[in-house]
């Protein structure tokens, strides 16, 4: 393994805090595959079978759901030093239930299930670490989840600054998004998205500067 694939590997979610002896070990002991992929091109469509998980190496991949013909929702993206399909991998089924597509020129790397399952029983540093990442994904899939089922482009707004905002010196919710990427995060067209934002600020519920949207009004009067 090259220098630079080694240091990038190091430094990935997985591996970070795995022990250098182990890390070690792993990287000479396990096999690795490694693939380059051209922006936009699909690294996996939704229902292909998965038998690995995927560690992005260089670039950015997304996760998209298609809802219906010629409209998909973004449900994440995963940048370089992320893994995706580390829940899918071992589910019953094991089917990717979204399309993964590379949002920019990417490399990355993939590790079998059945290697997977060897590392987590061989170092406790790794299924510690593995585990909690599994645990935090879940959390973030179930807000996803939450967001999709809401009706109100209004509701999916204020909910998906809440758990994404930062909070400013008066207090205030407020995130930096261009809006074709908000109405891509939250599942709405962008005209829908554009001028129910507008609205909201004619009710002096937000302020909007730019990318800026800032949350002005008591959030939780709305989502509860």
């Amino acid at each position: 393994m090259d220098t630079r694939l080694y240091n990038s590997l190091r430094k990935s979610i997985i591996f970070k805090e795995v022990s250098e002896f182990n890390f070690n070990e792993i990287v000479n002991e396990i096999p690795f595959r490694i693939l380059d992929y051209k922006k936009n091109e699909i690294l996996f469509f939704e229902g292909d079978d998965c038998n690995s998980i995927g560690i992005v190496i260089d670039g950015e991949v997304e996760v998209n759901k298609g809802l219906t013909i010629g409209k998909k929702v973004n449900i994440t993206k995963i940048k370089a030093g992320d893994m995706f399909a580390e829940a899918v991998v071992f589910s019953q089924y094991h089917k990717f239930p979204a399309t993964i597509e590379a949002s920019s020129d990417s490399k990355v790397l993939f590790i079998s299930r059945e290697n997977i399952v060897k590392m987590c029983s061989k170092y406790p540093d790794f299924i510690e670490k593995f585990m909690g990442i599994l645990s935090t994904k879940i959390s973030i899939l179930n807000n996803k989840v939450s967001l999709l089922s809401m009706k109100s482009i209004r509701h999916k707004i204020l909910f998906y600054i809440s758990k994404e905002g930062k909070q400013d010196k008066n207090g205030h919710l407020s995130i930096k998004i261009a809006k074709q990427d908000l109405a891509n995060k939250i599942g709405v067209e962008r005209p829908s998205l554009s001028r129910e934002l507008i609205k909201m600020q004619d009710e002096n519920m937000l302020n909007m500067d730019g990318k800026k949207i800032t949350v002005i009004c008591d959030i939780n009067e709305y989502l509860i």
